[in-house]
């Protein structure tokens, strides 16, 4: 009996944002805006959502052909409804 556990396929990672105080442009961490200079702390918003990507090349393949479009199509028919 084999009681290791298998390693999960999918890597998960959190989306966050980082923008200037000042003019709401893109900010790296510890640089000042790229915009307009100014060197103060970025403001970082957590979304709260998760971004996963697969592991497995087959099923990165299988999303792109077909689930990504499949989710798009499920997506429009919900806000349509709304």
């Amino acid at each position: 009996m084999n009681t290791g556990r298998a390693a999960p396929s999918v890597e998960l990672s959190a989306v966050i944002i980082r923008a200037c105080t000042g003019c709401g442009g893109k900010r790296e961490l510890a640089k000042p805006c790229e915009t307009c200079g100014n060197p103060e702390p970025a403001k970082v918003t957590d979304l709260g959502i998760i971004a996963a990507r697969n592991r497995s090349r087959w099923k990165t393949l299988k999303w792109k052909l077909w689930g990504y479009h499949a989710a798009q199509r499920r997506i429009r028919k919900a806000n349509i409804e709304a």
